[in-house]
């Protein structure tokens, strides 16, 4: 293998790690965006179920209506 055949091969696979390393970058910025779309409907899933906790009661307890 002559000096030149060698850069080209070493060229080629640089530039073939590029473009990996270029798909790899496009694929963990979408998974950024989706891991941080779905934290937000999290916490806002967190918060609407705090709030309706909060909001329904124990039953009352097991008492005669005032009738009797």
């Amino acid at each position: 293998m002559t000096e030149a055949n060698r850069i080209v091969e070493l060229e080629l696979e640089l530039m073939s790690q590029r473009e990996l390393l270029d798909t790899l970058n496009t694929a963990l910025t979408e998974a950024n965006a989706t891991i941080d779309q779905l934290q937000k409907r999290t916490q806002r899933l967190e918060r609407q179920v705090s709030e309706l906790t909060s909001i329904i009661q124990e039953p009352p307890p097991n008492e005669r209506p005032p009738h009797y």
